[in-house]
């Protein structure tokens, strides 16, 4: 006969998977003011000290109205949920890409060489500080310890990271439709049929090794083919940390590891607390300060996300690709109430199955070969005509539409600054953060358990919309089995209220859509956007889930 311990042991459920928990998220805390860059963003870093100039993006002719571009930093998530993912107490990035190195690797294939056999041992001394595998990188498993967590990590006073955001926003020209008239009146209940009172705010995410500008030609596409109906009043597109304009922001201070907690924090950092209040006067001579400040953080109840948007006069739809993909089911699952709907590109939420063989094995996890392969790209250029010339003859860059590449060699470069650079440029994304993503890729896999086990669990927060778009089978960095298990959770969460009615997925088979088709198809994924917000937020959705029809 067993004892009463064998059998209370036999009937318990087993723990979850460490991979297939709900993740809880740090909680966002203010920098402590020692801190480095606590107060202000180090703007001297940028090209020319300053952020970008803003830019005319759209002219939407028909309707009189002009999309123009501002460029802002905000204070990302602090603190970070590695305590490697600044320097210190790591070393810089700024330290292992010295500027005269990088300028010899333009001059010289022989330099070149020998500065990517030095670089890939680096990495792997990096890789092999986690001799335990990915634990370190693991969320919390309770509100508690998260909370006890960040006021550890908050009491290192390790350095506040900066990004960039970029702010789109419509600005009427003389003739053409009064902006803040129409946005007045839909407020005072005279809008036009169908037209909901209040507009809404896009959240724009790229996939690694990309920018904020990635979007644009998307934006275009989106904002012709949305109906009149369905009011898009901003749309921020931020740099993921290190990405871009923000590379070098934090080249002095990013460590040697990256979090995807973090890329869902960063996300909810600005939203929740750095966006400034939604007004009519936010498409007139009103233009938001180029650095946007942090607000205390409020409660995180569905109650409260509620009156804050009522507040403030926003309605959020987040959109993330790949990485940010991952980051947007995150935040889905553990912020109810945050997005009013949320769209998914080829999300990289790889079923747990894809990496348990390798989480307890000696830092195989962070042995990711898109990594090595970041780590070893050229990376530095004589001149942009010479980066642009490279990029048009790879294979990699083949299939990309040409307005999305030419805007790539515009925004991922930036110039050297060391004596004797000319006009010598280099990724404004360094390698080493690229690396870091890729290499921490298995901590994708909280974006799936967020969806399987996340999501409005009370009548306090409205459920998320969610949609998923997954590339061509034989395109997706996904395995079917990864795209199937995010369907199947949608499917569930709709069927039991945790996410909205209305959700739903689509694989693109026919168009044989590749993983990066927001760089190689943009016109459509700015269609198909405009048709998935209208389906999810103007048509009266069956209850439930819309399962994917047949293999377009």
């Amino acid at each position: 006969m067993a004892s009463p311990d064998a059998s209370s042991s036999s009937t318990s459920p087993p723990p979850p998977p460490p991979l297939s928990r709900l993740p809880v998220l740090l909680p966002l805390l203010a920098s402590p003011a020692s801190a480095r860059d606590a107060a202000s963003p180090p703007l001297h870093l940028l090209p020319g000290g300053e952020l970008r100039s803003s830019r005319l993006i759209h002219r939407q002719s028909s309707i009189g109205i002009e999309w123009v571009s501002t460029s802002h930093v905000y204070p990302a998530a602090y603190p970070r949920s590695h305590p490697e993912s600044t320097a210190p107490p790591c070393s810089s990035v700024e330290s292992r890409d010295n500027e005269a190195d990088l300028l010899g690797t333009a001059k010289s294939k022989d330099v070149e060489s020998q500065q990517r056999h030095r670089d890939l041992a680096r990495f792997e001394e990096i890789k092999a500080r986690y001799s335990g595998g990915l634990a370190s990188f693991y969320p919390p498993e309770t509100e508690q310890e998260a909370q006890e967590r960040a006021k550890e990590l908050a009491a290192m006073a390790y350095p506040q990271l900066w990004s960039c955001v970029q702010r789109l926003v419509p600005v009427e020209v003389p003739g053409g439709l009064k902006v803040r008239e129409r946005i007045a009146r839909a407020r005072r209940g005279q809008r036009l049929k169908g037209e909901q009172e209040e507009g809404y705010t896009l959240i724009l995410a790229h996939a690694n090794g990309f920018h904020k500008e990635t979007w644009e030609e998307t934006i275009r596409s989106l904002l012709e083919s949305l109906p009149d109906t369905l009011r898009i009043e901003e749309i921020w597109s931020l740099d993921s940390l290190g990405a871009g304009e923000s590379g070098a922001l934090v080249k002095e201070t990013v460590g040697d590891v990256f979090s995807w907690l973090d890329a869902a924090r960063d996300i909810e950092q600005l939203v929740t607390r750095c966006l400034p209040e939604m007004g009519n006067e936010a498409f007139g001579p009103r233009w938001p300060p180029t650095q946007l400040g942090a607000r205390a953080p409020r409660e995180r109840s569905g109650a409260m996300q509620k009156g804050r948007r009522q507040r403030r006069h926003r309605r959020f739809i987040g959109v993330g690709h790949s990485v940010s993909g991952a980051a947007m089911a995150m935040l889905a699952g553990t912020r109810p109430g945050l997005f009013d709907a949320v769209i998914l590109i080829d999300p990289v939420t790889g079923h747990k199955d894809s990496f348990s063989k390798h989480l307890d094995q000696p830092y195989t996890g962070l042995n990711q070969p898109a990594a090595t392969g970041a780590i070893v790209r050229r990376h530095t250029w004589l001149s942009g005509k010479a980066a642009g010339e490279y990029f048009r003859s790879k294979p990699f860059f083949k299939g990309w539409d040409r307005r999305v590449l030419d805007s790539y060699t515009r925004f991922c470069l930036r110039p050297l600054t060391v004596p004797g650079g000319g006009g010598a440029v280099t990724l404004a994304t360094s390698r080493w953060s690229e690396a870091a993503v890729f290499a921490s890729s298995a901590i994708g896999c909280f974006g799936l358990a967020a969806l399987e086990h996340g999501g409005t669990r009370n009548d306090d927060a409205t459920p998320t919309k969610i949609w998923h778009l997954s590339a061509s089978s034989s395109r997706s960095v996904q395995r079917d089995v990864d795209t199937t298990a995010i369907e199947k959770a949608i499917k569930r969460g709709a069927a039991e209220g945790r996410f909205g009615a209305g959700s739903g997925a689509e694989r693109l088979e026919k168009e044989k859509a590749d993983h990066l088709v927001v760089q190689q198809m943009p016109d459509f994924v700015g269609k198909k956007l405009a048709d998935v917000l209208r389906k999810m937020l103007l048509s009266k959705a069956e209850e439930g889930f819309k399962p994917p029809g047949a293999r377009l």
